[in-house]
């Protein structure tokens, strides 16, 4: 007695299996198709030739504040655009143009009143601000107490 497959059962399997391949094949280069009037999102031939030869590898620094809830939404979108042209630049230029994105805040300005506390606890030659408590550390060790 042999058992049937059910055809549907299999087909549903197949697609799965074809849609994953084909996922996984898509994401192993960078490309997109370009649908609009007049090809608006599509490198010029003469940016492609430029980004091809490239001699050196070229570092593109490209700052972001993604998490700033002050930043109005229309410059979200033209940050993402931004972005996405700069990965198609660097797909165009075979790996010589390199992106390197900043998206952390700016750290904050000290405390000017912090600043000369420390400076009056550590010292510092150069003010003729002379230590009570040579080599204090910012933070503390195991056997020894910080100023923080």
């Amino acid at each position: 007695m042999s058992k049937k497959t059910n055809p549907t059962w299999m087909a549903v399997v197949l697609s799965v299996v074809a849609l994953f391949a084909i996922n996984w094949l898509g994401g192993l280069e960078f490309s997109r198709i370009d649908l609009t009037q007049g090809r608006v999102y599509t490198l010029s031939d003469g940016t492609k030739e430029i980004l091809k030869n490239l001699d050196a590898p070229v570092t593109v620094r490209f700052y972001l504040s993604q998490s700033d809830d002050s930043m109005p939404l229309p410059l979200k979108g033209y940050a993402r655009r931004v972005e996405d042209l700069l990965t198609e630049f660097k797909a165009a230029s075979k790996g010589k143009l390199v992106i390197d994105k900043k998206t952390k805040q700016a750290k904050a300005c000290p405390d000017p009143a912090w600043l000369l506390f420390e400076k009056c606890m550590r010292g510092d030659s150069s003010d003729n601000v002379f230590s009570a408590y040579p080599g204090v550390r910012e933070k503390g060790t195991k056997n020894k107490v910080g100023l923080r």
